[in-house]
């Protein structure tokens, strides 16, 4: 996997769900349309998977947590693709 150059600081974020996001998220969002709110793994495959927490691990856990990602946002962008173009 190519290295990666990631710079954190031009943006800060607004609200960062740590550790298990799935706990909580109807609470965080209680106005979220059609009360539809997923974690990526959900939206992307239908199945609520955990991706696991890369923190304090080896280079190569991170290089598999970031595949996971890359596969699953693919799959998640496909989705909302169609989705918009669905209702135009």
């Amino acid at each position: 996997m190519p290295n990666r150059t990631i710079n954190f600081f031009p943006r800060r974020a607004g609200r960062m769900m740590i550790g298990r996001p799935a706990c909580g998220r109807t609470e965080t969002f209680p106005t979220s349309p059609d009360g539809k709110v997923f974690t990526l793994s959900e939206y992307a495959t239908g199945q609520s998977t955990e991706i696991p927490d890369a923190w304090g691990k080896p280079i190569e856990f991170y290089e598999g947590v970031v595949g996971t990602l890359d596969k699953l946002i693919l799959v998640a962008l496909d989705k909302v693709t169609a989705a918009a173009s669905a209702q135009q």
